[in-house]
């Protein structure tokens, strides 16, 4: 869902951490922790385009796995 998303601007994706916690996510679900770099082929991407970009990939993979975004603590 993040490759689909990103498309070409995605230069690469990693797995860095699953944390499973019943009590705080619920029996059966895990958090995935993900870095991304992002790198566009026509200059430097400013923080607001990297966000966007970075929103809609949220989005597509709450369509296509029903993840949500995890806010702190």
């Amino acid at each position: 869902a993040l490759r689909a998303s990103i498309g070409e601007l995605l230069e690469s994706v990693t797995l860095v951490d699953v944390w499973r916690d019943d009590q705080r996510l619920g029996a059966g679900r895990k958090s995935l922790v993900v870095s991304c770099t992002l790198r566009s082929p026509n200059g430097t991407l400013s923080g607001e385009e990297a966000a966007r970009v970075i929103d809609a990939a949220v989005a597509a993979c709450g369509r296509r796995t029903g993840a949500t975004l995890r806010g702190p603590g």
